[in-house]
């Protein structure tokens, strides 16, 4: 039976999720709260989950960056170890490119059925019935609205309004550090710095912070010249720092929340991370963080929900609505992708509910227990990188007992 769905969210993850409830027959219709969605160029790790996806409902671009290996580096730039493993880069705005015209796009049979709205911030949801009410208005004016459904999926990221919404004490928690990011176009950069970060992901070890550099497509994928270095360097500000206050507070004096888009980025204050890197690192490293003329900085916050779904299953939570993880394991956009295929077999009726909201909750723990681990190996003291461990542990501990 076809079901109204609609999607609080057009990201990754509610494109993905549309477009699989679109091709089982139902009328979705996501709901976008940003009126023009800009890409900050970031790089994102295409592990199977969501290479699967891609190869379900819509394709793999030509243009994603193999790699082979991933090597670790002292900040003298000696080499410590490499590890062989073949991975796929893609830039997030080419991965929600794809899955865009997957959804109302052009690719075939089935794909008209889907509606996608931009600039529409939800405020509110009930219950009526059969039925679920998301109230919402266009964020450039206008007077509420309204819109009904059986079904809602709430895949509107970490700083959910659904979530905060139906769980007010569901917050973020500041995970005590900053991610740095940044793209540049490899015709910039000197021949020897390229192929340095070729065919690998390099990570670059410092006193408690660490960057990671690896290749990535553009967002228009057009061919291999139009790729870019992408670089992420994480490091700790504490709350109540100055450099955290600094950090996020843009050019125009605003303090943003969590992240400061490029081009906002006050130029002062990128200055002295360019002026740091080149007293700490190598080369390579110092050229690609040099030649960034649009940074952006994320503050790494954490959240996972104590619930997943709400009013009898016709509200659920999916991607970083229901765990937003740590980004230092690079999962998120591959549990939004392992959301999508479970939640296909409880529309299929081969699954319940309540069994994909124990089994995405589960598995959503683990992987934040992971990534906390994984963050405090080049953040942490050795204290709290013994703690992480012991509670990466405890928490598969704890699951195969409750199994």
């Amino acid at each position: 039976m076809s079901k109204d769905v609609i999607i609080v969210g057009g990201s990754a993850a509610g494109l993905m999720h549309g477009i699989m409830l679109s091709r089982l027959g139902h009328k979705v219709t996501i709901l976008e709260e940003q009126a023009e969605r800009q890409s900050q160029a970031a790089g994102i790790r295409l592990y199977s989950e969501t290479i699967d996806i891609l190869q379900k409902y819509a394709f793999v671009p030509p243009s994603v960056q193999e790699g082979t290996s991933t090597s670790l580096y002292r900040q003298n730039g000696k080499h410590i170890f490499s590890g062989n493993r073949a991975h796929k880069n893609i830039s997030w705005g080419l991965l929600c490119k794809v899955l865009r015209d997957a959804f109302d796009g052009t690719g075939g049979e089935g794909q008209k059925k889907g509606q996608y709205m931009r600039g529409a911030r939800v405020s509110s949801i009930r219950e009526d019935g059969e039925k679920v009410i998301v109230g919402y208005s266009n964020v450039e004016g206008g007077s509420p609205k309204s819109i009904s459904g059986d079904l809602v999926l709430a895949a509107d990221g970490a700083n959910s309004t659904i979530r905060q919404l139906l769980l007010p004490q569901s917050m973020r928690k500041y995970s005590g550090y900053v991610a740095w990011r940044g793209t540049v176009p490899v015709d910039v950069l000197d021949e020897e710095t390229n192929e340095f970060f070729a065919r690998k992901t390099s990570i670059l070890l410092l006193k408690r912070s660490y960057l990671i550099v690896y290749n990535i497509p553009s967002d228009e994928g057009d061919n291999d010249k139009s790729r870019h270095i992408n670089l992420v360097w994480y490091q700790n500000f504490s709350t109540t720092s100055p450099e955290l206050e600094a950090a996020l507070t843009d050019i125009n004096g605003k303090k943003h929340q969590n992240t400061v888009p490029k081009g906002l980025v006050n130029p002062e204050v990128w200055n002295t991370r360019v002026q740091l890197a080149a007293k700490l690192m190598p080369a390579p490293f110092v050229e690609v963080i040099s030649k960034i003329t649009r940074p952006f900085v994320t503050r790494v916050n954490e959240v996972i929900s104590p619930q997943a779904s709400f009013f009898s299953g016709k509200v659920v939570l999916v991607g970083d609505a229901l765990v937003g993880l740590r980004p230092n394991t690079a999962m998120a956009t591959n549990q939004a992708a392992m959301h999508c295929a479970e939640f296909e077999k409880v529309m299929m009726g081969d699954m319940s509910q309540a069994e994909w909201d124990r089994k995405m909750l589960r598995y959503g723990e683990k992987q934040l227990a992971l990534s906390v681990l994984v963050s405090m190996f080049g953040l942490g003291s050795v204290g709290q990188l013994i703690k992480s461990i012991l509670a990466f542990i405890g928490t598969s501990i704890g699951q195969a007992v409750r199994r």
